[in-house]
């Protein structure tokens, strides 16, 4: 019966450990820091440079390797971009992540003015601020060694349309704690958006977070 005991206390121990230094939680931590306006917190669980740079690398750099190869002029313009024009545009990208985050331009409350960061404006346009968190799909969580995958789901009030935002987690080797490094299917999200437009009579939602907590 002790054993037994041991044994279901081990498991517990465990589930907490394993909940304590899970993927979700960074989701739920990023979350926080982004509504209190925490940078030091938001770069604690994500990894700005790395988000920058691979969104630079996904958006352009991929997209041009695809079409010309990676030989010869294909070669030329990538090596290009990553040398010349990739370091500005992610430096740029890093500082308007950390404005954002310190303005509060990703929560719902920030005033609507001709003055707020590219950010707001851009999914204010895009209409992802009347999007609301649902919840984590869990059938496509894959974790697999120091990389992990998440599927978050968000859901426009005014008819019930949902939007699948896929992130990528990684744990550098001996750390704990996961970082988000990378918004997989941006380009999904932007087309989804623009084809599937709120219902004229919409207004933004007013009780949402672009993260879970």
């Amino acid at each position: 019966m002790k054993k037994i005991l041991v044994l279901l206390v081990v498991v517990v121990l465990l589930a907490k450990v394993a909940m304590v230094f899970s993927p979700e939680l960074s989701i739920f931590r990023l979350s926080s820091a982004i509504r209190h306006r925490d940078v030091q917190l938001f770069e604690k669980y994500a990894d700005v440079h790395s988000v920058a740079q691979n969104l630079v690398h996904d958006q352009i750099a991929s997209p041009i390797t695809g079409v010309f190869g990676s030989d010869g002029v294909g070669g030329w313009l990538t090596n290009g971009i990553n040398n010349a024009v990739g370091p500005a545009l992610v430096t740029g990208l890093e500082k308007e992540i950390r404005s954002a985050v310190f303005d509060g331009a990703f929560n719902p409350d920030h005033p609507d003015d001709n003055s707020l960061v590219t950010v707001y404006r851009f999914q204010k346009e895009l209409g992802f601020d009347q999007f609301a968190y649902s919840g984590m799909k869990y059938g496509d969580r894959q974790v697999l060694g120091e990389k992990a995958q998440l599927s978050l789901s968000y859901v426009r009030a005014a008819d019930g349309y949902e939007l699948v935002v896929k992130v990528e987690l990684i744990k550098a080797p001996g750390e704990y704690i996961w970082k988000v490094s990378r918004i997989l299917n941006p380009e999904l999200v932007m087309e989804e958006l623009r084809n599937h437009p709120a219902p004229a009579s919409a207004t933004t939602a007013m009780d949402h977070t672009y993260l879970p907590g």
